[in-house]
């Protein structure tokens, strides 16, 4: 989108590309682009913001387990590490979540990541080697010439599903 000003005549190139749709934005509201500075920073101070989740959840958990001295209730622990200087206002950890973790013993580590791990089973990898070596032998057995990645990939989407 560009615009002229009728007393300059220098042009004014407008960066309000639309992107998709966030929940959090009311609709009819534009998300614009950022650039490759900006989106380098926010994605640094989300990476600083999982650390510092991290390091509460740790202390909390340890904390957790040492409070069945008499000095301190378990949700003393949770308002102490909620208020420290260098968690307030960015990070909160909640009494259930301690909880949880403590239960699974997961004390004084790093939190497990939400999901599913992104690999795929050792014996279902193998499974697909194996096919695939063999389409790749049958092909060659008929007679027709060696194929390259892309035409094997053709092959496969048509043929198999």
């Amino acid at each position: 989108m560009q615009s002229t000003q009728s007393k300059d005549t220098t042009l004014i190139a407008l960066k309000s590309v639309l992107t998709k749709n966030s929940n959090k934005m009311p609709p009819g509201m534009k998300a614009v682009r950022q650039t490759s500075h900006q989106a380098h920073a926010m994605a640094q101070n989300a990476f600083l913001l999982r650390k510092l989740r991290d390091s509460a959840t740790k202390e909390a958990t340890k904390a957790w387990v040492e409070a069945s001295k008499p000095c301190r209730t378990k949700k003393e622990i949770i308002e102490m590490i909620n208020n420290k200087r260098q968690y307030k206002g960015f990070v909160k950890v909640y009494e259930r979540t301690i909880q949880h973790l403590v239960a699974e013993g997961i004390i004084g580590v790093t939190p497990p990541r939400r999901g599913h791990d992104d690999s795929i089973p050792p014996v279902a990898y193998r499974a697909l080697k194996d096919a695939m070596t063999s389409f790749i032998s049958i092909h060659q057995a008929s007679g027709r010439h060696e194929h390259r990645m892309s035409d094997l990939s053709r092959i496969i989407k048509n043929d198999l599903f």
